[in-house]
C-alpha cells in the first residue's frame, strides 16, 4: 500500500501547497513510500518555501493512504488476505509546522552546533 505526503495551507478550507508563486516545487523528493510491516519512510524530503509566507505563518503537513490504480482488480490485490484495509489507515497530521531560512554564513566556515560553547 502506498502512502502520500503533502503540504496544506492552515486556511479555512485548507489548500494544497504544489508550488510557490515563483512556479517552483514546494515539496522536493519522494512524496510517496511504501507501507511494510506497519513502517514507511520518506527519504530526502525537502521543504522549499518559508512558512512566514503563508497565512499563520506554518502550514500542515499530511500523510494519507493512496489507493492503487489498479485496486481490487489486479490479481495479487484479490489473494492478499492479510494486508490492512485502506479505511484502516488513519491520516497523519503534523500541525503547525514551521520552516525558516538557513542563516547565511559570511565568515566561509560551515555552521556547527558546537560554534555555540
Amino acid at each position: 500500500m502506498l502512502l502520500q505526503m503533502s503540504l496544506h495551507t492552515w486556511e479555512l478550507p485548507p489548500n494544497v501547497i504544489v508550488r510557490n508563486k515563483a512556479g517552483n516545487k514546494v515539496l522536493q523528493g519522494e512524496d510517496e513510500c511504501e507501507l511494510k510491516n506497519g513502517e514507511a519512510v520518506f527519504d530526502k524530503i525537502q521543504i522549499n518555501e518559508v512558512t512566514s509566507k503563508f497565512i499563520n505563518g506554518s502550514i500542515a503537513l499530511v500523510v494519507i493512504p493512496k489507493r492503487p490504480v489498479n485496486f481490487g482488480t489486479s490479481l495479487e490485490s484479490l489473494h492478499l488476505k492479510n494486508t490492512v484495509r485502506i479505511e484502516d489507515i488513519k491520516p497523519l497530521l503534523v500541525s503547525k509546522l514551521i520552516v525558516k531560512s538557513k542563516k547565511k554564513n559570511t565568515a566561509g566556515k560551515k555552521n556547527s552546533p558546537m560554534d555555540d560553547n
